[in-house]
């Protein structure tokens, strides 16, 4: 993981398009990150994981639990 300077611009979520094998569709899934400061004596605050969404999900497909794209 990238160390985040206070200069450097920080993304607070991560995108990329994937080709949905179940419902042969393009997707683009979705990782949103927060910032949190680890333990009191850190400086700079860690970026961790606070979601994922696809973009199948807008068109009232379901949440594919077995989904290959979909980090667990």
């Amino acid at each position: 993981m990238k160390i985040v300077h206070n200069s450097d611009y920080y993304q607070s979520k991560e995108q990329y398009n994937v080709k949905c094998s179940k419902y042969n569709k393009d997707a683009t899934i979705t990782i949103f990150y927060r910032s949190v400061q680890m333990c009191k004596t850190d400086i700079q605050f860690t970026p961790i994981e606070s979601g994922i969404k696809c973009s199948l999900w807008d068109e009232n497909i379901p949440i594919c639990p077995e989904c290959p794209h979909l980090k667990k």
